[in-house]
């Protein structure tokens, strides 16, 4: 929950970055995360992503833009905080 929230945060002041792919290996290596996958999009055009990382541990499978993430009930968190 802590790197959401960290994320969410990081990710809004980082794309006046130069280099944003850079910017978030750096936080997925920082954290020791093993898979992070990250779009942004300006209304309905994605103007920047990001896939590091594996999807599968045991099978060494990397992430990429077709990867399914669990999100479960980690939605409600974005939500109350967006309302925030």
């Amino acid at each position: 929950m802590r790197a959401l929230l960290v994320f969410s945060l990081i990710i809004p002041l980082q794309l006046a970055s130069q280099d944003f792919q850079a910017t978030l290996a750096d936080i997925q290596s920082e954290n020791n995360i093993v898979g992070m996958g990250v779009e942004v999009y300006c209304g309905s055009e994605e103007v920047a992503s990001y896939y590091g990382g594996l999807k599968n541990i045991d099978l060494q499978l990397p992430l990429n833009d077709e990867s399914y993430f669990r999100i479960a009930s980690i939605s409600k968190s974005f939500t109350a905080a967006g309302l925030m």
